[in-house]
C-alpha cells in the first residue's frame, strides 16, 4: 500500500477510534441518532480486522512504572545541542562522566546531570529515543502512556523510526506511530459507507451550529488543537498540566478543581482531597490522581466535563478581554469565530492583556489581518515578557502552525470534523462534541500567514534567547492524526501552557 493511502487510512482510523467508539461505549451516545446502526457495525469491523491482525507488539518495558513525559531537546554545558554519537564517545572517554549520553557493551544509556539514569522518552537533534533500565530500547516496542498503547520502531542506534518505512514494510507515521495495513483495509471500506451517509447536505467551510458554555464550538478548537493535541492529552508538559486546555499547576489548576468541585461535586468527586493545595505545590506534577480524576468525570458525563473545563477557561481568559475590545469598537461577535478563537488560544498561554492588543490593532481591520497580527504579536511582543528568569519566547506552535491553522478556519479549509497535524504539536483530530458528521471542509489552505510574514520586515523581527520547549511535529500540514506529548502531547504534546505567565496581571 501505497505511503499516501496509509496515510488517509491513519487519519480515518483514528476519528473513527477516539471520536465515536469511544462515545458508542460513553452515555452520551445518543441511541436515537440515525448512525447508531453505522457506528456499531464499524466498531465489530474494527475489532474484527484487529484481531484478524494479529498485531505482534514487544513491550518496551513491562516492569516500569509510571513512564516520564518526552523530555526538551539535550544541550551541553556550552549551550550547543550534540548528537547521542558524539556526547557517547565523549563520555566513553572520561569512565567517570557519567552525564549525557552513555554507551556501555554496546548499549546506548542516557544520564542526567546529577548522574542518575534517565528513563522515558528523550529528544536530540530532531530525534527520539526511549531508555529504560535496559537502555535505549530497539526494534518494533509497544510503548503505554496516559492510556494509550501504540507500536512504534526504533533502528539500532536507537532513533524512533517517524514518516519513513521499517525494514519489513510497515509505515510509521510522522509522530513514529505504525499503522498496520490490514486493519486500515477494513476500516476504509467501512469508513466509506459512514461517511457517504453521513455527509449529506452539508455546506462546505459552514460552522458546525454547535454552541458549548456560551460560545460556538469552534471558538475552542485553536487552544484545544494547540494545548492537547486536539483533546488526545489529559497529562501534558511533562505532567505539569491536565485537560483540554491545559490547566498547568502553576497557575490555574486548582482554581479550576476548587470551582469544579463546588460547582459539581459527584462529578469532580476525585479533586475533593486537592482542593487545599496551593499553586506550584511539586505534589500536583504527574500526579496520577488528578488524571484519573478527569477521566472519571469524562466517563460519568461527558458534556458535562467538557463543558466544565471550556467554561472556566472562558471565564478565566475571555469575558473581560472581550468585554475590553467590544467596547472599543472591535464588535467580536459580528466578526467569524475564527477571530476570537485565536484571542482566547494566545490568551491561555499568555494570560489576558487586552491593552497590549488594543495599542497594536485596529478595528479596521478585516479578519484575516487581524489574526495575523494576533500572533505577529504574539511572536514579538508577549515572547518578549518575562516569565521567571526567562524570556516566554516563542515556538513552531505560533511561528506557523497556529496561524495557519486559524485562517484555515477562517475560509472552511479546517472544520470541526477535520483531522489534521500542522506540526508544532497543533492537531485536530475531529469533532470531541458530538457523535454525527456536521460540517465538510473546503479544500485547499491559506497562504496569508506566509504572506504577512514576508511582508514584515526582517529587523522587525523579534530574537528571543530563550524560548519555550517545542512540543514536537512537523512544519509541513499534513492531513494525518496522531500526537507525541512532549509535552504535544504531548505534547510536547511542552506543552502551550508551559511558562503562562503567572507574574502578569491577569486581567480577568
Amino acid at each position: 500500500m501505497k505511503k499516501s493511502e496509509l496515510t488517509k487510512l491513519k487519519e480515518i482510523r483514528k476519528k473513527i477510534k477516539t471520536t465515536y467508539l469511544d462515545k458508542i461505549k460513553s452515555e452520551q451516545f445518543r441511541k436515537d441518532s440515525v448512525v447508531l446502526p453505522l457506528l456499531a457495525g464499524l466498531a465489530l469491523v474494527v475489532i474484527l480486522a484487529a484481531a484478524i491482525a494479529g498485531i505482534r507488539s514487544i513491550s518496551a518495558d513491562p516492569g516500569a512504572g509510571q513512564m516520564e513525559s518526552r523530555a526538551a531537546s539535550v544541550s551541553d554545558s556550552s549551550g550547543e545541542e550534540t548528537t547521542a554519537e558524539q556526547e557517547s564517545a565523549e563520555t566513553d572517554a572520561d569512565p567517570e562522566k557519567r552525564t549525557g549520553f552513555y554507551t556501555e557493551d554496546g548499549v546506548l544509556y542516557y544520564y542526567t546531570e546529577d548522574g542518575s539514569l534517565y528513563l522515558g522518552w528523550l529528544l536530540q537533534d530532531d530525534d527520539w529515543y526511549y531508555f529504560t533500565e535496559q537502555g535505549a530500547v530497539i526494534g518494533y516496542q509497544t510503548i503505554e502512556e496516559y492510556g494509550r498503547v501504540d507500536e512504534c520502531y526504533f533502528e539500532e542506534n536507537g532513533r524512533l523510526v517517524m514518516d519513513a518505512e521499517t525494514p519489513d514494510g510497515r509505515m510509521a507515521d510522522s509522530d513514529g506511530y505504525l499503522l498496520d495495513p490490514n486493519e486500515e483495509a477494513a476500516i476504509l471500506e467501512a469508513w466509506s459507507e459512514f461517511e457517504m451517509e453521513a455527509g449529506k447536505a452539508v455546506t462546505p467551510g459552514a460552522l458546525s451550529g454547535i454552541h458549548i458554555s456560551g460560545e460556538p464550538a469552534e471558538f475552542y478548537m485553536l487552544s484545544i488543537a494547540g494545548e492537547s493535541s486536539g483533546g488526545q492529552i489529559i497529562a501534558g508538559d511533562r505532567g505539569r498540566a491536565y485537560g483540554l486546555c491545559q490547566f498547568d499547576y502553576r497557575y490555574d489548576l486548582v482554581d479550576f478543581m476548587r470551582w469544579a468541585y463546588e460547582r459539581h461535586p459527584s462529578l469532580w468527586q476525585e479533586f475533593a482531597e486537592y482542593t487545599e493545595k496551593n499553586a506550584r505545590d511539586v505534589s500536583l506534577v504527574e500526579n496520577a490522581g488528578i488524571v484519573q480524576a478527569f477521566v472519571s468525570a469524562r466517563e460519568r458525563d461527558y458534556e458535562a466535563a467538557i463543558s466544565d473545563e471550556l467554561e472556566f477557561m472562558r471565564m478565566t481568559y475571555w469575558d473581560n478581554f472581550a468585554a475590553k475590545l467590544n467596547a472599543a469598537g472591535y464588535r467580536l461577535s459580528e466578526r467569524h469565530i475564527a477571530v476570537s478563537a485565536a484571542f482566547f488560544s494566545v490568551n491561555v498561554n499568555c494570560s489576558s492583556q487586552a491593552s497590549v492588543f488594543l495599542e497594536h490593532l485596529s478595528p479596521e481591520m478585516t479578519d484575516a489581518e487581524m489574526i495575523c497580527e494576533i500572533y505577529k504579536i504574539r511572536n514579538t511582543i508577549l515572547a518578549e515578557q518575562n516569565v521567571g528568569r526567562v524570556k516566554k519566547g516563542t515556538t513552531l506552535r505560533y511561528q506557523m502552525a497556529e496561524p495557519r491553522m486559524a485562517l484555515d478556519l477562517l475560509h472552511g479549509y479546517t472544520t470541526i470534523d477535520s483531522v489534521k497535524n500542522y506540526g508544532g504539536g497543533v492537531q485536530w483530530n475531529g469533532d470531541l462534541f458530538v457523535n454525527a458528521v456536521l460540517t465538510s471542509a473546503v479544500q485547499g489552505m491559506s497562504m496569508e500567514w506566509e504572506e504577512a510574514l514576508l511582508a514584515t520586515p526582517a529587523d522587525a523581527e523579534t530574537e528571543n534567547g530563550q524560548s519555550e520547549p517545542e512540543t514536537g511535529g512537523q512544519e509541513e500540514t499534513s492531513d494525518t492524526n496522531g500526537q507525541k506529548e512532549t509535552s504535544g502531547a504531548d505534547a510536547e504534546k511542552t506543552s502551550g501552557t508551559d511558562g503562562r505567565n503567572a507574574d502578569m496581571e491577569n486581567e480577568e
